[in-house]
């Protein structure tokens, strides 16, 4: 299954880190999250993209959802991918430590927005229906 809009497309990770393991990919060629920039990506489109995914396979409780990017070195391909995980308190015992929130090998969206604030666009907003603990309001 894969689900698509104009920006990004999602489908499910081919080695799942939880039950819901989602990747959310831009369209547009973005090498890794390091490269983000203004004109480039909206972590809103990518962020509101596996909520939409999650809701639709029926997982609600967004304080238990983990969205965020591998740092290089550790990125196993060379395009900007969102991991979305679900329950984030129930990862695969083998994946507990490649999804660790904000340690040096994953970072999470709101990390990733202290970091990168230019790379968000004005505007842009990620607008929940649910509290999400890695996601924060895109507008700056």
């Amino acid at each position: 299954t894969c689900w698509t809009d104009d920006e990004v497309l999602c489908f499910k990770d081919i080695s799942p880190g939880a039950e819901h393991h989602y990747l959310v990919v831009p369209r547009d060629h973005i090498k890794d999250c390091t490269y983000l920039q203004k004109s480039q990506a909206n972590l809103g489109i990518m962020a509101n993209m596996g909520l939409k995914v999650l809701h639709e396979n029926n997982f609600t409780d967004m304080n238990d959802a983990s969205f965020g990017f591998h740092l290089p070195p550790y990125t196993s391909v060379d395009h900007l991918h969102l991991h979305v995980l679900a329950p984030a308190s129930q990862l695969y015992i083998c994946s507990k430590y490649k999804y660790t929130p904000n340690h040096y090998r994953f970072i999470t969206v709101s990390t990733n927005i202290s970091l990168f604030s230019p790379a968000c666009p004005q505007g842009s907003e990620y607008v929940p229906t649910a509290s999400v603990h890695t996601i924060i309001i895109l507008s700056m």
